[in-house]
């Protein structure tokens, strides 16, 4: 899921966001509004919110791992 997602922003191609709807839908998304842009019938053509806040997830849970790394050391 975050590799398409950061496929999909690098190439601004989100022609495969149907397919990122249902990788979505698979780890527990259930929300609507998400799922049924993704698989409506105008992709973006230059950003894309859902890919934003896939990618933005991401980096949001890699900084928490930092800080419990940190948080960690005596």
């Amino acid at each position: 899921m975050l590799s398409l997602a950061r496929v999909m922003c690098e190439s601004r191609d989100f022609s495969a966001l149907p397919i990122l709807a249902d990788a979505l839908q698979d780890a527990g998304c259930d929300t609507d509004i998400i799922l049924n842009y993704c698989r409506g019938p105008n992709p973006p053509h230059v950003r894309c919110w859902v890919v934003d806040l896939v990618l933005n997830e991401e980096e949001r849970g890699a900084e928490e791992q930092m800080r419990a790394r940190v948080e960690v050391r005596p």
